[in-house]
């Protein structure tokens, strides 16, 4: 569902038996996401049953990884805000065009030095 450096936000129809707090390990053939997931470990935040339809929720934080994977997804989320385009590679398909966001000018008066 979402990606950040810290962690991300998964969506599943499949039952799970987890706990706020507990560990796991990201593992399978997670094709939707432009970069390789398989063996990170983090930690779970939250935890959600949502029903029948709608599955389950899971936010899981990141332990530490690897610097070379956490700037790859550090680009993809900076690559995804610039051009509005959607990291997850099933959106992608689905959205024929993405339009480029503009930066935001500074109003009258504000300046963007420290």
């Amino acid at each position: 569902m979402d990606i950040s450096a810290g962690g991300v936000c998964l969506s599943t129809q499949d039952e799970v038996e987890l706990q706020e707090e507990d560990y796991v390990r990201l593992s399978g053939n997670v094709e939707i996401l432009p970069i390789d997931l398989n063996g990170l470990i983090g930690q779970a935040t939250a935890f959600e049953d949502r029903g029948k339809k709608e599955g389950f929720i899971i936010h899981v934080r990141f332990l530490s990884y690897e610097h070379d994977l956490r700037r790859q997804i550090i680009r993809l989320v900076y690559e995804k805000e610039q051009t509005g385009t959607p990291t997850l590679k099933s959106e992608a398909k689905t959205k024929s065009s993405a339009r480029k966001k503009e930066a935001p000018q500074p109003q009258a008066g504000e300046s963007h030095e420290s």
